[in-house]
């Protein structure tokens, strides 16, 4: 990214503005773009800008490009090489440009400091679910492993932001249906039911037994998947013990709920396990959340503790370590 601000590539202009014959040739930046095409500069700009996005969305890094300054095309179709690879490679990159712009509003959003926020982007939400409905077509012309990947990352994106959006009470409760009726917000309204949804989407999509396309994300979306689970797991637990009678007859048959979310639970512990020896970051998720569920047997939550995980995340921590 740094690279390509010195470089002077979020600055391309537009295509009607972008003369070579017009501009001094005695710079590095200068130099750069008489002696590389347009389009090639275009596509290494747009490559940062995603890594920008998509590093801000898993590693809590600052977003380095500030769109307000940017002046440069959206990219377009003739950017890529000419040649049979041509459509699919612009497709592809068109879905994962996309993607990167939904995590730059989830960020805006809900994850910058109070007072900074997005409140104004109302739209957010259809949107979220929208791009699905849009670009997960199977029909496409590219290969399933980019679909699955992109389910993923679909998948990531959606929890990241509603992982702000689910309280304790949510977890306890039964999951609404969702209602598009005259509602500018059905991802949070219904936002245990969608966090079954895209939860299962990650890990039917990383255990379908094909090929996948490996990217750090992947353990970023198990990692989310896990620890909602974990938390959904242990407050229904806690609150059939403190009101089996009354909380029993509102969610039906929990024992046969809890085991599906632990069957779940147990996929992704695998999935990490098996994604260890590639990334360091899966190794140590998989360590923690392997020392979480033994120790859990000696600890004991009730539902003031397990609310307080929304409320004081330090102390939780505590009882972690203990």
């Amino acid at each position: 990214v740094i690279l390509s601000i010195e470089l002077g590539l979020h600055n391309l202009a537009t295509s009607e503005q972008f003369d070579l014959t017009k501009i001094d040739g005695t710079d590095k930046k200068t130099a750069f773009r008489l002696n590389y095409s347009r389009n090639l500069m275009a596509r290494l700009f747009w490559t940062s800008f995603c890594c920008d996005r998509t590093t801000a969305a898993t590693s809590c890094t600052a977003m380095l490009y500030n769109i307000s300054d940017m002046i440069v095309d959206e990219p377009i179709v003739k950017d890529f090489d000419d040649g049979v690879h041509q459509t699919q490679d612009y497709e592809l990159f068109k879905r994962w440009y996309t993607l990167t712009k939904l995590f730059e509003r989830v960020l805006m959003k809900v994850y910058r400091p109070p007072g900074k926020r997005s409140v104004d982007d109302e739209s957010l939400e259809l949107d979220l679910l929208n791009w699905g409905i849009r670009n997960l077509n199977a029909t496409l012309p590219v290969e399933s492993k980019f679909i699955r990947f992109f389910k993923i990352v679909h998948a990531y994106c959606n929890l990241l932001y509603l992982r702000c959006k689910i309280g304790f009470l949510d977890l306890i409760e039964d999951n609404i249906q969702p209602n598009f009726e005259s509602n500018s917000n059905p991802l949070s309204t219904a936002g245990m039911y969608y966090v079954t949804k895209f939860s299962k989407d990650v890990i039917e999509n990383l255990t379908n037994g094909e090929e996948n396309i490996e990217h750090i994300i992947n353990t970023h979306a198990l990692l989310h998947v896990l620890v909602l689970l974990h938390l959904e797991m242990e407050s229904k637990k806690q609150i059939t013990q403190e009101n089996s009678a009354e909380y029993a007859h509102r969610v039906g048959d929990l024992s046969v709920l809890l085991r599906l979310k632990q069957e779940q639970f147990n996929q992704c512990l695998e999935l990490l396990q098996q994604f260890r020896n590639k990334w360091w970051f899966s190794a140590a998720a998989f360590h923690l959340f392997k020392t979480l569920t033994e120790k859990q047997s000696t600890m004991k939550f009730s539902p003031t503790t397990l609310e307080s995980i929304f409320i004081n995340q330090g102390e939780f921590g505590e009882k972690l370590t203990v």
